[in-house]
């Protein structure tokens, strides 16, 4: 009898009709989905017969994206400063998109 570790995967991928987006592995503070990789490529033909060139690969080790929205809600609230990306305005446009998309099922 073998004994298999559990591996936790994450993968986001986005098909476009000029490209791919791949996001491989996911950075948290426990490791378990691995390192990030985002992978990016153009299509050189038009679908379906789509051949992917130009890849670009790009890894990622460190996750800053929390201690960065920290700094920018904290900053909002103390300085007053203005949230560029992620605002009330954001959140609303989202929950409006979501709300036609259910409406379309």
């Amino acid at each position: 009898m073998h004994a298999r570790a559990l591996v936790a995967v994450f993968s986001f991928e986005i098909f476009l009709e000029r490209g791919t987006i791949i996001i491989n592995g996911l950075l948290t503070t426990s490791g378990s989905y691995d390192k990030e990789v985002l992978s990016v490529a153009k299509n050189r033909a038009p679908s379906p017969a789509a051949t992917w060139t130009k890849h670009e690969e790009r890894t990622y080790t460190i996750n800053a994206c929390w201690k960065r929205e920290v700094k920018t809600f904290l900053d909002a609230v103390e300085k007053g400063s203005e949230i560029a990306v992620g605002n009330l305005q954001d959140a609303l446009i989202l929950m409006r998109l979501i709300d036609r998309i259910y409406a379309q099922r």
